[in-house]
């Protein structure tokens, strides 16, 4: 796989990873130590930290939950 495509002379006429396909929840998912994974604050000022460990516990409920009732890869959920 090619990186990097010079396209023109502007930086945007270039192309990057031309053809990858990357999965952010995948990548994210493979951390699972107790560091901050996310820093949340609402519109009321309430704060939230969620680590990786937290992060992966409950995707895994979710993912567990979606599989019980039959969703498999590909469906859509909105």
């Amino acid at each position: 796989m090619l990186v990097f495509v010079k396209r023109g002379p502007g930086f945007l006429d270039n192309q990057w990873f031309n053809g990858a396909i990357f999965n952010y929840a995948e990548n994210i998912l493979r951390i699972r130590d107790d560091r901050e994974a996310l820093l949340c604050l609402d519109e009321e000022g309430n704060f939230e930290k969620v680590t990786f460990r937290e992060m992966f516990e409950e995707v895994k409920l979710y993912a567990a939950a979606f599989r019980k009732h039959g969703l498999q890869k590909g469906d859509t959920v909105a």
